[in-house]
């Protein structure tokens, strides 16, 4: 897998809820063998990486939302047989609670779909270059600040690339597909993945 693909997937995998610069780094850094350091250098292409994808949208939140505890694989796994076993995920709350939105070809949950607001114009140009440096941005934005990608992309991302467009599930199902992706995801990011770079 490429450091492409996989910003891709974690995009992807952020469904409808999104995912905010902060929490995308903290992906980056808990992704096991990730080639390049996490670093202000490295963020900075990544951003730029981020805002040249077409089938990503920006959406500020009315609130700053916060980190998602990261849960380390290994804690996951029995020392003896060597199986995934269920993990105390504990009283931690939930940032993503479950709230079902089926708007015009829009599906999944999102708590915050009502009242987040589309920034994408502010933070892109028709280029597809950004309008905002990282630092611009984090100062403007913070954590309030979520990338979304496209519906496609999404359904694709739950459903593998042979999904069918035409195929469309009820929205419950959908959402308990999201809820099963969001966290088959984390154990991917923290196992040893073989990545090249592009």
């Amino acid at each position: 897998i490429s450091y492409s693909q996989l910003l891709l997937y974690i995009i992807m995998y952020s469904l409808l809820e999104g995912i905010t610069i902060d929490t995308f780094w903290l992906r980056l850094k808990t992704t096991k063998n990730f080639p390049l350091a996490v670093d202000d250098k490295s963020k900075t292409f990544l951003w730029r990486c981020l805002v040249s994808v077409k089938d990503f949208k920006f959406y500020e939140l009315k609130e700053e939302r916060n980190d998602p505890v990261v849960y380390n694989k290994e804690d996951c796994v029995d020392p003896h047989t060597g199986y995934l076993v269920e993990y105390d995920l504990g009283t931690e709350s939930d940032i993503y609670p479950i709230e079902i939105i089926s708007d015009d070809n829009i599906q999944g949950s999102c708590s915050t779909y009502k009242t987040r607001k589309d920034v994408t114009d502010d933070v892109r140009d028709k280029r597809y270059q950004p309008k905002l440096s990282l630092q611009e941005v984090m100062d403007k934005y913070g954590n309030r600040l979520v990338v979304v990608a496209s519906q496609e992309q999404r359904s694709m991302a739950l459903m593998g690339p042979e999904f069918d467009p035409t195929f469309v599930l009820p929205d419950m199902n959908y959402c308990i597909l999201e809820r099963i992706g969001r966290y088959d995801v984390r154990i991917l990011l923290t196992t040893a993945i073989d990545f090249y770079v592009v």
